[in-house]
């Protein structure tokens, strides 16, 4: 029986780890937990983002209004890009731009966004690694119990082996001793194919030294040592009769405590009993596997029930995907054997020597299978996540753009010219290129980290109206001064003919 091991596995540590298993105990679904945490997290960090913007905005103000004379400066200086600076800067601070400041604000909200971007990456990495084990390991022991709970239940039906115990660790090593005789007459089913394997091949001596069950008896005690007997001397011409048997089998005297193996002649005949016990003890397998063969099929049958109904209770779905620890994508809800190495390695060294120490690849794709053929979902989702996470992250950044330009078309018709091309190219270049990486980030990561960026975005662009709308409120009258100081020069420069008024 492999054991539930989750347990043993700590919980990943770290604040936001404590704070999305503290919101989950209050909340009851991981992927809600995540979304509100982040709304939080957001709420919490509004007043950063109050400060930022504001201060952006009166820059920006400052900036739209000296762009006229930064192009003059330009112009006058040609090449010589130092005077040229010297007199940007100077004429900037006439006009009261603080770069200085504005960069520390600019760069202390860049900063704590980063950090909280990258650490919360982090966590949901560990955590998604710790949840993939954690089911898994939930359903392996479901699967376990309930297949001994019906064996024991079934006692009645196994007349050869008493599986009912009051001792609940000894009627399930029972329990153990008839589903390793069952596996091992499968297997010997399964080998017929090849080998037909008949009673007659089973001599029975006039004299025999022990009866069948005796036979049975005694090879089952002695399997390991019988076995290894059999891989490493059964191809040998003169076996059994062979000096490098009895040496083997005197080492192990110790392990074979009703025999005293202190001699070839004593060690022959231990040598004897095998041969005639292990064709009887096959036989009784094989006897075994086909009487039992239906009460197997109903112990895997009620086991698979019972894990797909202890699934429902654990998979941690949100909406439309059926399991957060996975993709957004039309994958399967539960993850393969590569999938959870994969996953385990992206979460941290403990996750990937816990996997590689204590998983079993046969087990877990087992499981796997089971929850990804039989379970009520085949596909975990549907990239929508990542097609939110492109859009909220480029409506965020053009709502947040459309708040730092000018109403006044000939104003901004000004202040736009005077800017260089390959700044306008580079801002229209990141709104697309930012909803990019968004997508690589949600596609390469688990459903959870998706979550996290689709609410980081939509709550960005509900409180970053609110704060934009507070924002231009205490820049309004600075924002048209400026407007009416460019719609001037503006006009000044259309009767000039250096600028082309357009309808």
């Amino acid at each position: 029986m492999i054991s539930y091991l989750a347990g043993n596995l700590s919980l990943p540590g770290g604040l936001w780890s404590s704070l999305i298993n503290w919101f989950h105990s209050g909340i009851g679904n991981f992927g809600w937990t995540i979304f509100l945490l982040t709304i939080v997290i957001k709420l919490i960090t509004s007043p950063l983002d109050f400060w930022t913007k504001l201060n952006t905005k009166k820059q920006s103000l400052i900036q739209q209004k000296c762009a006229p004379q930064v192009a003059k400066i330009k112009k006058k200086f040609g090449e010589n890009q130092q005077a040229a600076r010297v007199q940007t800067n100077a004429l900037y601070k006439r006009e009261g731009l603080n770069s200085g400041v504005g960069c520390v604000v600019t760069m202390l909200h860049l900063v704590l966004s980063l950090v909280i971007f990258f650490t919360f990456y982090s966590s949901l990495r560990a955590n998604s690694a710790y949840q993939a084990i954690n089911q898994y390991e939930i359903l392996v022991s479901t699967y376990d119990d309930k297949a001994y709970e019906v064996l024991l239940s079934r006692d009645g039906d196994i007349e050869e082996y008493t599986l009912s115990n009051e001792d609940q660790k000894i009627a399930k090593a029972n329990a153990d001793s008839f589903t390793l005789k069952y596996t091992h007459g499968r297997n010997l089913v399964t080998a017929q194919t090849e080998q037909t394997q008949t009673d007659e091949e089973i001599v029975e001596d006039e004299n025999p030294l022990m009866t069948n069950e005796e036979y049975i008896n005694f090879y089952e005690k002695y399997y390991d040592i019988l076995e290894e007997i059999s891989n490493k001397y059964s191809k040998e011409e003169n076996f059994p009769n062979n000096e490098n048997v009895y040496s083997f089998l005197i080492s192990k005297n110790s392990d074979i405590e009703d025999y005293d193996i202190t001699n070839n002649e004593t060690a022959e005949n231990f040598v004897n009993i095998y041969t005639k016990a292990k064709p009887v003890f096959n036989k009784k397998c094989i006897e075994l596997y086909n009487k039992y063969k239906e009460l197997m099929t109903d112990v895997q049958e009620t086991a698979e029930n019972a894990i797909l109904k202890k699934w429902d209770t654990i998979k941690s779905d949100w909406l439309w995907i059926a399991n957060i620890w996975v993709a957004d994508s039309p994958t399967k809800p539960f993850l393969t054997y590569q999938g959870l190495v994969q996953i385990a390695n992206s979460g941290g060294k403990v996750y990937k020597d816990y996997v590689a120490e204590n998983v079993n690849a046969n087990s877990f794709t087992f499981i796997s299978d089971i929850v990804n053929t039989k379970g009520s979902r085949t596909k975990n989702g549907y990239y929508i996540l990542a097609i939110l996470a492109a859009g909220a992250t480029y409506l965020a950044q053009v709502i947040a753009e459309s708040h730092t330009k000018l109403k006044n078309k000939k104003a901004k018709e000004v202040a736009g010219a005077s800017m260089s091309e390959s700044l306008n190219y580079s801002m229209k270049m990141m709104k697309f290129i930012m909803p990019i990486i968004m997508i690589a980030f949600v596609l390469k990561s688990s459903a959870s980290f998706g979550i996290y960026i689709v609410a980081s975005n939509i709550i960005t662009i509900l409180t970053g109206e609110a704060i934009n709308a507070i924002v231009n409120k205490i820049t309004n009258k600075k924002q048209k001064e400026v407007e009416s100081f460019l719609e001037k020069e503006a006009n000044r420069l259309i009767k000039k003919g250096k600028l082309q008024e357009k309808k």
